[in-house]
């Protein structure tokens, strides 16, 4: 009688292990599906835009064509705006000159009033 409830006992255990592996597989595919969900969209982008490059080389002299009279065109827009950033970075970079400076002045004041 001891035998048979020590194997029923083992048949019990290892059908509790096998549901519990079971539970974790099916958690674990649950999972995956989720994170291949996440990564179809992006998939498609990536897709997307090889099919788009292809097409742009494909159809090059097109393009070029096209682009290059409008380039032309707004030369001067852009050229404008190239110049003004330059200012602005120009500007930026000495303000941040004067900056640097007046707290540099302003520390070595404050050192120069703690040691005398």
């Amino acid at each position: 009688m001891r035998i048979l409830n020590v194997c029923d006992e083992r048949q019990a255990e290892l059908a509790r292990r096998r549901a519990q592996i079971s539970w974790r597989i099916a958690a674990q595919r649950a999972q995956l599906e989720r994170g291949l969900q996440q990564l179809r969209r992006p998939l498609r982008i990536v897709d997307k835009s090889i099919q788009v490059g292809a097409g742009l080389r494909e159809h090059a002299g097109i393009v070029t064509m096209v682009l290059l009279p409008v380039l032309f065109l707004a030369r001067r827009l852009l050229g404008r705006g190239l110049g003004i950033a330059m200012h602005l970075t120009s500007r930026a970079g000495r303000w941040w000159a004067l900056w640097k400076l007046g707290r540099q002045a302003v520390l070595s004041f404050r050192s120069a009033r703690r040691g005398g």
